[in-house]
């Protein structure tokens, strides 16, 4: 074990780790894309680039592909993806799934650079309570283990999910190192002079917030410099889960999903909101209101209870601005007719008549609609970012998830749906609860049962009834789950789903395993 893990260490992976770097940072020097279109390495995939490109042209199979039953990934979890029903030609969802050391403190560093972390391992992963050991004393005292899961869900084409899945986790790695002293210094209570924080009220949870929230940042500037020289098309959002020091993080910008399966009878919890414009109104209505010139004076910054028109001028309706989350009585002016910045709710609300999430990396030259009206602006790349720490049983769970299962599934469902899975195996049940999850949601073809909307000749993808509990804003399923109709559309979309064990990922560290800030024991 021990020669394993070195070996996948201290492989030629350190060097490429760094080649990757270097190459970036030359940025416009190059032309095309940087990175080709592929599905995650993690999947094995033994296929050529038209291949792979081919499996987008399975509209009607949509075959699930998954990780972590041959190959395990970090802490035994598992991975599935499937196809758009012929939405696009390419899988515009990304993933990743890494680990790597933050070096020690003290170690030498050199040209008075701050130390900089191991290679990222990409396969060989620690797995086990046993790889957790063998590592451990193959890694020189106070180097901290990071193990990361990514998705990114890519619109208007995969090049920024792919650029970001190549390139997010070097920008987290490197944020936290940075912070590394000041984290093993908040964790063991050190009075080290070397990593003390300047604020002692400042604990790991700040700490590891903000590494990841500026690691994100990083990235979307990273996409905005280097879009034209590298052909770096829409935009994507992302959900990131990191494990450190006996923690696990959650980070998202967009509307894919992080959910808690609890063990046993206890309740699970949505962990991430979903970005939508509609729940990030506040904030978009903030920017309006405070920079009008973005929105060139044809978007309304307030939001109304329905749609106004001509005859509702003098008239008093309920209104919400930026600075209030209740409603109140507001008489229309001609100002107030202008078109909403935000229409509709929930998943199928819009920003500017244009884009249905208002978080995510790239959309750096997106517009509105035969206007020159920038969208940028008014997204944001920060992460809402959610510390776990309450859930560290063998039978705690994260499922993250792109948007197109939550579209037809509820949290509910979901976990019924885990649940159901790991109770009836013991090996694999990771993989086997991933592949469940995206079958629920890609369902079924069902020959004969075109509907007006359906992009298939002759059939529809459809739920099975035992998944109708779906999509809670989607009428079709509610019907099913109350009987009155049958077999209601299942998710269109790309879908892709992690189920992450906590078992031993979140397992705090004894006192005899937190390093010092000093490196000692």
């Amino acid at each position: 074990m021990l020669r394993r893990l070195s070996g996948a260490i201290r492989s030629g992976l350190a060097e490429l780790d760094r080649s990757e770097d270097e190459a970036a940072e030359a940025g416009s020097s190059a032309s095309g894309p940087r990175y080709a279109y592929s599905r995650p390495d993690f999947l094995s995939l033994s296929l050529e680039p038209d291949e792979v490109t081919g499996l987008a042209g399975y509209n009607v199979s949509r075959p699930i592909l998954v990780a972590g039953d041959k190959c395990p990934l970090p802490g035994m979890s598992g991975y599935a993806e499937t196809i758009n029903g012929g939405k696009s030609q390419r899988n515009e969802d990304q993933a990743q799934a890494c680990q790597f050391w933050l070096s020690p403190p003290n170690s030498p560093a050199a040209g008075g650079q701050e130390p900089r972390p191991d290679a990222i391992m990409y396969s060989n992963f620690i797995c086990t309570f046993e790889d957790c050991r063998a590592a451990e004393a193959a890694r020189p005292v106070g180097s901290t283990l990071v193990t990361y899961f990514a998705l990114f869900d890519g619109h208007a084409g995969d090049g920024a999910s792919t650029y970001a899945r190549h390139r997010l986790h070097l920008h987290i790695r490197d944020r936290l190192q940075q912070m590394h002293p000041f984290l093993l210094s908040a964790l063991s209570g050190s009075n080290s002079t070397t990593a003390k924080a300047e604020n002692s009220s400042i604990g790991v949870d700040d700490l590891v917030t903000g590494a990841l929230e500026n690691a994100f940042i990083t990235m979307d500037q990273e996409i905005g410099k280097n879009r034209v020289a590298h052909k770096i098309k829409g935009g994507c959002t992302a959900l990131v889960t990191v494990f450190l020091l006996g923690r696990a993080y959650v980070a998202s910008a967009g509307d894919s999903r992080a959910v808690l399966c609890r063990g046993g009878q206890a309740p699970g919890r949505q962990l991430t909101e979903d970005q939508t414009p509609y729940n990030d109104r506040q904030r978009l209505q903030t920017i309006a209101a405070n920079h009008p010139r973005l929105a060139q004076g044809e978007f309304s910054p307030l939001q109304f209870a329905k749609r106004l028109g001509r005859r509702d001028l003098g008239r008093r309706v309920l209104c919400r601005s930026a600075f209030v989350q209740g409603w109140f009585l507001k008489t229309v002016s001609e100002e107030d007719l202008l078109f909403p910045l935000i229409t509709g709710d929930s998943k199928k609300s819009r920003l500017l008549a244009t884009i249905g999430v208002a978080r995510g990396f790239g959309d750096h030259d997106l517009l509105v609609s035969d206007s020159s009206i920038a969208v940028k602006p008014f997204l944001s790349c920060v992460p809402q970012v959610v510390p776990l720490r309450d859930c560290m049983g063998a039978d705690d769970f994260v499922v993250m998830a792109t948007d197109g299962l939550w579209d037809v599934l509820s949290n509910e469902a979901a976990e019924a749906v885990v649940k159901d899975a790991v109770s009836q195996s013991t090996s694999n049940r990771c993989v086997i609860a991933a592949q469940a999850l995206v079958g629920a949601a890609r369902g079924t073809w069902q020959r004969g049962s075109q509907t007006p909307d359906s992009r298939q000749s002759g059939g529809f993808w459809r739920l099975t009834i035992s998944d109708a509990t779906a999509a809670p804003d989607d009428s079709q399923a509610k019907e099913a789950a109350n009987g009155t109709a049958k077999e209601p559309p299942a998710s269109l979309d790309d879908i892709s789903c992690f189920v992450i064990p906590l078992g031993w990922l979140s397992k705090p560290p004894t006192p005899a395993e937190v390093p010092s800030a000093d490196g000692d024991n």
